[in-house]
């Protein structure tokens, strides 16, 4: 019977994987100490044949895949804050993608870009790569790691794969409870201490841990002057007040669909803030429960530069987490959940694995300077065994809204959320 496998997001999967193991598969690979975490480090001996390009299929596919996990995550809510990585989730999952077959490979590649593997590949290569390149001005970054089970026969391809695609980082490990505060020091480091604690257990099953961590600071590009932080009151989702700091600026861009108005502010560098507040007759639950990946472009890429915007943005900050198998389930990934149908033979030989859970961690804070964001991702697997006169607008998040990050360059968010509460 097969064993289970869990995946934790911030972002991170883990999987395990029962059989007989080929203890003499550490001679294959090259092994190096790598500093602060005290696992041996494998180098992959290849490169995969994928090339770093972001097609209209891949923008299109991973900006449908973000709405919907964000509406299934408000969904599954009730009326709190939530935040969601779809980038950190897509990765994850996408590194899990290559060691797929069949129609378990299918289910993942439709779900999380609309197509196939090498639309998926090309394009998570490409925001890696681009989201770690060295000029950028804004603090991003996009981490990956495979933690791998001493002696388990992992297949070299997929080693390859995962460390070419993703730049993911193959560590020796023996995965039982020495290896939990490891992994975590691995997440915090690449979070920035946002998320410091990623797993508390690990079964005596797991076999490998695949990890996906994201780190975002921006810092506004007209950052809040004291004089722009004035007390006001925020009117949460259940209709009861709390005091907060409201930031007031005048922006130039403005976004409405006819049930949200809202605004974008830019960081300093290749990202942007986008927050828009639904209609007084219109709930952020059903509002989201409306949105697809069409909408949130066209909310983007449709922004008005005809009026001045007067805003106001409160100081929030706050943490979410949730498990996501049932909302992952939902969106169309069914047999590598199934312990009896799925199919991961191109990462061993040796067992059968499936996904029995993924968890996604994710943490923020906005302020007058910028924000700071982190999430991270897991899956564990087991087997059976202001310049001229404008019109203006006013847009003020005094009560529940939805906000998006947005990498600029291809106008997919790397942060969805909602702020329904805030509390001191």
């Amino acid at each position: 019977m097969k064993k289970k496998l869990t995946a934790i997001l911030t972002a991170a999967i883990t999987l395990s994987a029962c059989g007989t193991v080929n203890e003499t598969q550490e001679a294959n690979v090259k092994v190096k100490e790598p500093k602060n975490i005290q696992s041996e480090a494998l180098s992959a001996q290849g490169t995969s044949d994928v090339s770093a390009e972001t097609s209209g299929d891949f923008i299109k596919g991973a900006a449908d895949f973000s709405a919907e996990l964000f509406k299934a995550a408000v969904a599954s809510g009730s009326g709190e804050n939530v935040l969601v990585s779809p980038e950190s989730v897509l990765m994850c999952m996408g590194m899990a993608a290559n060691g797929a077959e069949g129609e378990t490979l299918d289910e993942l590649t439709n779900t999380l870009v609309g197509g196939s593997l090498d639309t998926l590949n090309s394009g998570a290569k490409d925001w890696y790569t681009r989201q770690n390149a060295p000029e950028q001005i804004a603090k991003v970054s996009c981490a990956n790691s495979a933690w791998l089970k001493n002696g388990l026969n992992v297949k070299q391809d997929y080693i390859n794969s995962v460390s070419d695609i993703f730049g993911a980082e193959i560590f020796l490990s023996p995965l039982d409870s020495s290896a939990v505060p490891k992994i975590n020091s691995w997440v915090s480091g690449k979070t920035d201490d946002m998320i410091p604690e990623l797993v508390d257990a690990l079964p005596s099953s797991a076999k490998m841990v695949l990890i996906n961590a994201v780190c975002f600071e921006g810092e506004w590009y007209e950052t809040y002057e004291d004089g722009q932080c004035i007390s006001g009151e925020f009117t949460a989702s259940d209709g009861s007040a709390s005091d907060v700091t409201m930031m007031c600026s005048v922006e130039n861009k403005y976004v409405e669909d006819g049930s949200v108005t809202g605004f974008i502010k830019p960081y300093k560098g290749d990202y942007d803030f986008m927050a828009f507040l639904p209609n007084e007759d219109v709930s952020v639950e059903d509002y989201a429960a409306s949105l697809d990946g069409e909408k949130l472009m066209e909310l983007y890429n449709g922004a008005s530069s005809d009026y001045d915007v007067y805003c106001r943005l409160p100081k929030f900050t706050y943490d979410w987490g949730n498990d996501l198998n049932d909302i992952l389930s939902e969106m169309g990934i069914h047999r590598a959940f199934d312990e009896n149908d799925a199919r991961f033979g191109g990462m061993t030989d040796e067992t059968a694995l499936y996904i029995n859970k993924v968890i996604h961690k994710t943490h923020i804070t906005v302020d007058q300077n910028g924000t700071k964001a982190a999430a991270a991702t897991a899956a564990l697997m087991t087997d059976g065994a202001v310049a001229m006169s404008k019109e203006t607008k006013e847009v003020w998040l005094d009560r529940p809204f939805i906000y998006t990050i947005i990498d600029r360059s291809n106008g997919l968010p790397v942060f969805i959320g909602c702020v329904n509460q805030i509390n001191k």
